[in-house]
Parts: structure tokens; C-alpha cells; sequence
């Protein structure tokens, strides 16, 4: 676990890549392997650079946000996101609802 008390950017950045390479290692050595195209890293802050970390031969890029059962979480940390991606899914259904009613009650 890491303790964050008045660490630099350069410092925490150090830091997680070290417990980044610990937890692959260790998976390794229990035979399993971190499919880096799977795995995601955001950054929660304000920094518009991109980061990566390594982990064994791979890179894992961070991302702008990722989803977590069913919610976005964005790297702003605020609902903007999450809301459009729901109202977009919400619009198709609702047209795809319309669409079948027009189909259905024909006779």
C-alpha cells in the first residue's frame, strides 16, 4: 500500500510504476500474465500529458477513463461522461422501441 504524504509528481509517478512491476512480477511467478490491452490506468488530476508504466515487456497507456461495473469514471472525476454515454444508449433503445411500435401495430 502506498502512502502519499507531500510526494512530488516525479516521486508518486516512480512510485506506482514500482508497484506496477511488484504486482507483475509476483503474478508471474504464480504463472499468470498482465494482458496490458486489457488493462487500464487513469490518471485522477490535472495533467493533460498521457502516461505509461511498464510491466514486464508490456506498456499499460492511461486513458482519459474506464469503466467500472457499469459506471465511467472520468480522469475530472465528475458525471459528464457517464451521463452522455447513458443518454446515447438511452436515445438508441428509445429509437429502436419506436421503430418495433410502428412494426408491431400494423394489421
Amino acid at each position: 500500500m502506498m502512502t502519499l504524504k507531500k510526494m512530488t509528481a516525479v516521486r508518486l509517478l516512480k512510485k506506482v510504476s514500482e508497484c506496477i512491476n511488484a504486482h507483475c512480477k509476483a503474478l508471474g511467478d504464480l504463472g499468470m500474465i498482465v494482458n496490458a490491452k486489457k488493462t487500464e490506468a487513469v490518471y485522477f488530476g490535472k495533467t493533460s500529458k498521457k502516461l505509461s508504466f511498464n510491466c514486464s515487456s508490456d506498456t499499460i497507456e492511461t486513458g482519459s477513463g474506464m469503466k467500472v461495473l457499469g459506471v465511467f469514471f472520468d480522469e475530472h472525476l465528475d458525471w459528464k461522461e457517464h451521463v452522455n454515454r447513458t443518454l446515447a444508449k438511452m436515445s438508441r433503445l428509445t429509437a429502436g422501441l419506436r421503430f418495433l411500435r410502428k412494426r408491431l401495430n400494423k394489421k
